[in-house]
């Protein structure tokens, strides 16, 4: 609709993305659970450690400026989705993104993604 504006993440400009997160569980193809991403990751996408950093680049810019989901609102914090579309180094697809703006903080921080 005209005019209609849509909710981007508070302060998503300064989003905090922890590394430690693809290294040690979304593509780590040891990780007892994030072995699945990984692999899903890397046969979809063409996205392993050593090209993490398209990744981290989409998920910043998605942060910025794409529509967020609100989620769910408690003692930890207020958490949101983001759904973006990321065209890897062999194919594309919609990545599902949480985040999470910790309670008392400002800066929403990055918890984890997958392929929708």
């Amino acid at each position: 609709m005209k005019g209609e504006e849509f909710v981007r993440l508070p302060n998503g400009e300064h989003a905090f993305i922890d590394l430690r997160k693809f290294y040690d569980y979304i593509l780590d193809n040891e990780h007892d659970e994030g072995k699945h991403k990984a692999r899903l990751f890397q046969s979809v996408l063409g996205i392993t450690i050593c090209n993490v950093d398209l990744l981290v680049k989409a998920l910043r810019e998605a942060a910025r400026s794409n529509e967020v989901i609100l989620g769910k609102k408690d003692d930890y914090g207020q958490r949101f989705t983001i759904d973006f579309y990321f065209i890897g180094p062999i194919s594309k697809a919609v990545i599902r993104s949480a985040w999470i703006i910790r309670t008392g903080e400002e800066i929403p921080r990055f918890v984890s993604c997958y392929l929708r």
